[in-house]
């Protein structure tokens, strides 16, 4: 299916003359290129999460969630080079829909699992995913799934876990085997699952936290490192063996609304807090080495895509930041309206946004 291709407002720097009546010169720099994936199997319009698979192996693999919903897409990007093409090369855009599946309840987070796999020379892949659903309860979903079948078809392991009484805000599994799933909510805990033992109590550890949890990443290539942030401002380090806490950080802000940790550069993490946000680098200073100040009436979500390019969302209309970390060039404000979510492809500087109706997709060219 091809994707929608839009044209993006550049930015222009104009030279002019003294009394500002002759252009001179006029230079264009375009920043990014903007795609959109119409959500057409969907009945409701506003999405509530999207995420792009972090794994090799199906990084352009993008999963979003309308209500109780799932949808997967496989994205694919190819650069064009057209001499007779006056604005110079660009980025061709396709998408392909793979599967869907409809949940008991509404979806509040998604997470990929390190087994999800779809080899470009195979024509099945593997489905690896955790649905948190406002009825406080996780969804494991392992799905193989053949493009030319239809997914009711293909063979899928379901598996219900229980352990949360209040909403669920984020999970995570552990990067390198995914036997172990991790999961931070209102309830004011953070429950460390093992996949591998048998689903009766045992399996789980939980921790006690301070305030509800809003964030929880793994450390990309040491699984035993898990970081977890709390609503009143309080990012912990976790050591996953002892279940001790052995590092924090505090940016002193209410409501801490997300938090991320820098897969490019594993000391450097960031968090929206009220209409801020605020950066470390965790090897210096348990203070903030930067906090960057907003207008807006708060801020709801924070992407790392590497130490220099972040996005974010502020409030109100859901409103879209992409900038450079290190030079504070903006490089998007959109106004989306509605709709949840932000997610980069670890493979290059795709952007994935939720709004209304619509998946939009920003290919940056700043590199």
């Amino acid at each position: 299916m091809i994707g929608q291709k839009l044209t993006n407002s550049p930015f222009t720097n104009v030279a002019s003359s003294m009394n500002n009546m002759t252009i001179k010169e006029k230079k264009v720099q375009v920043f990014y290129e903007e795609f959109q994936i119409d959500l057409k199997q969907a009945t409701e319009n506003t999405i509530n999460s999207v995420k792009f698979c972090p794994f090799d192996g199906a990084t352009d693999i993008l999963a979003c969630c309308v209500r109780e919903r799932i949808f997967i897409y496989q994205i694919s990007l190819s650069s064009t080079n057209n001499n007779d093409n006056k604005q110079g090369d660009g980025t061709e855009f396709d998408y392909k829909f793979i599967y869907d599946y409809i949940c008991g309840s509404k979806c509040s987070s998604i997470a990929f699992g390190p087994r999800t796999n779809f080899s470009a020379q195979s024509q099945q892949g593997f489905l690896s995913l955790a649905v948190a659903t406002d009825d406080f309860c996780i969804l494991l979903l392992n799905q193989s799934i053949q493009y030319d079948d239809h997914p009711s078809t293909n063979n899928a392991e379901q598996q219900f876990f229980t352990g949360h009484i209040n909403h669920i805000n984020d999970m995570a599994f552990e990067p390198i085997s995914g036997e172990q799933l991790a999961s931070t909510g209102d309830d004011c805990t953070c429950i460390i699952r093992s996949l591998r033992e048998p689903s009766d109590g045992k399996n789980i550890t939980k921790l006690m936290l301070s305030s509800p949890g809003v964030s929880i990443k793994w450390h990309n290539t040491e699984p035993n490192k898990l970081l977890v942030a709390e609503k009143k401002g309080m990012i912990r380090f976790y050591d996953t063996i002892t279940r001790v806490a052995v590092m924090s950080f505090d940016c002193y802000r209410y409501p801490l609304t997300s938090s991320d940790w820098c897969t490019e550069n594993n000391l450097f993490i960031g968090c929206t807090s009220d209409r801020d946000l605020f950066f470390w680098d965790t090897s210096l200073t348990s203070l903030p080495i930067k906090i960057l100040k907003t207008d807006f009436e708060g801020l709801s979500e924070l992407s790392f895509y590497n130490s220099k390019l972040i996005a974010y969302r502020g409030r109100p209309y859901s409103f879209l930041t992409v900038k450079n970390f290190i030079t504070n060039q903006t490089y998007i404000e959109r106004n989306l309206i509605a709709g949840r979510g932000i997610s980069w492809n670890r493979s290059m500087p795709l952007l994935a946004v939720g709004g209304p109706k619509y998946i939009h997709l920003f290919k940056f060219n700043v590199f």
